[in-house]
């Protein structure tokens, strides 16, 4: 999905390790943002790395916490990461059978070099996948060791006293992790009854429906969101869409297979896309913050700052923002092709599994894209490197 912070994807695909040497992350192009109170963004302050962003999102999918040295190891091949047993054992437990988001994340790991073209006309990686195995390798290795000798760690984008902390034992710090800002949250029960599934902007096809099949009978919109509804897996057959709450879903009440969620701007070049926010429950108390030092596997340390996080004291949760690609269908560009709106500052990527659908763009088809804060599209064609896919623009 890679919608506007979809579900699952990938823009500007950039891992920083933990005080690792190597080339550096910013070779790959990331955009600087600020959090501003009332969602809002500026250029300057955080670097956001959309790529291990989503792997968070992606680990609290699948293994519904961050213990990345319990569910992830390091291959057989010594070159990179995969999914332990113990992964497998977890997904499996939360009805995730497969690890199927943490999978499609790692593929980033395989694969040839994406090299997509820039506003000025240069090229920039869009996805290295050496980079990203070295990167996550020695960040892996990073938090073993962190884990073992409970090293502490500095957070300089973090006021004191939440600036330096001790990292967590590998068993140290049990806990669950949820998210809490729901672009829309959908119900088996009409006026918001029974159970839900609380859901970011972007595309959910009927495996991705934790509440069921054919189960939707109400919804909850948040302000400045559109939720099309469909009657069909892969956004097929009837549709209905929704722009505020639904108590009742009248004739489309239990028809729900697939649905979408996108943001009701679609003209705004410098939209800044919406922040996840994680809350982290502790299973047998202790310092919830402490939660920063689970994620230098993901490459969120470079140096000695934890970039990518921003902790949110007052609501106790962990904040991280992994950019947004919106798709744009031919009506709105006045073309004959699907067109691709990149939110960040450099190019997009986004996985073959997560886009509207396999017919819109099929590798070697014709697409659009529109980079941040430009006036036009520009034509191009769909190209994949292991599950990822973009739009190349000669």
């Amino acid at each position: 999905m890679f919608k506007q912070l979809t579900a699952l994807a990938i823009v500007a695909l950039a891992a920083a390790a933990c005080s690792v040497d190597g080339a550096s992350s910013e070779e790959l192009g990331t955009q600087a943002q600020e959090l501003i109170p009332g969602g809002s963004c500026n250029v300057g302050g955080l670097e956001w790395k959309p790529f291990v962003a989503h792997l968070a999102y992606d680990a609290m999918q699948d293994f519904g916490r961050w213990e990345f040295t319990t569910d992830l190891e390091i291959a057989p091949s010594n070159d990179r990461l995969q999914i332990s047993s113990a992964g497998f054992a977890q997904c499996t437990a939360r009805g995730r059978s497969g690890c199927p988001a943490m999978t499609a994340g790692l593929s980033a790991q395989e694969g040839s070099t994406v090299m997509t073209k820039q506003a000025d006309g240069s090229t920039k990686p869009t996805i290295d996948p050496s980079q990203v195995r070295s990167q996550l390798y020695y960040g892996f290795q990073a938090q073993q060791t962190n884990e073992q000798y409970q090293q502490m760690i500095s957070d300089n984008s973090e006021a004191y006293p939440n600036n330096q902390f001790k990292s967590a034992t590998k068993t140290g710090l049990a806990h669950t992790l949820s998210l809490t800002n729901c672009a829309a949250t959908i119900y088996v029960n009409g006026s918001y009854g029974g159970a839900s599934q609380c859901l970011r902007a972007g595309n959910y096809r009927m495996a991705d429906l934790t509440i069921g099949n054919d189960q939707v009978s109400s919804i909850k919109v948040r302000s400045g969101m559109k939720v099309t509804l469909y009657e069909h897996d892969q956004f097929g057959g009837a549709s209905a869409a929704y722009t505020g709450d639904a108590s009742g879903l009248g004739t489309f009440n239990d028809k729900t297979s697939s649905l979408n969620i996108a943001s009701t701007d679609t003209t705004s070049s410098d939209k800044c896309s919406a922040i996840d926010s994680f809350k982290v429950t502790l299973t047998n108390g202790g310092d919830w913050t402490a939660i920063r030092g689970k994620l230098v596997t993901l490459g969120y340390m470079r140096g000695n700052d934890v970039l990518d996080v921003r902790l949110d004291l007052a609501n106790n949760t962990v904040d991280v923002d992994p950019f947004n690609v919106d798709f744009v269908p031919p009506a709105q560009i006045g073309g004959a092709t699907y067109g691709v709106l990149v939110k960040s500052a450099t190019v997009e990527t986004w996985r073959s599994t997560e886009d509207p659908s396999p017919s819109i763009f099929p590798v070697g088809g014709g697409c659009q894209k529109k980079s941040y804060g430009g006036t036009g599209y520009w034509p191009g064609i769909v190209k994949s490197s292991g599950s990822y896919r973009y739009c190349f623009c000669n």
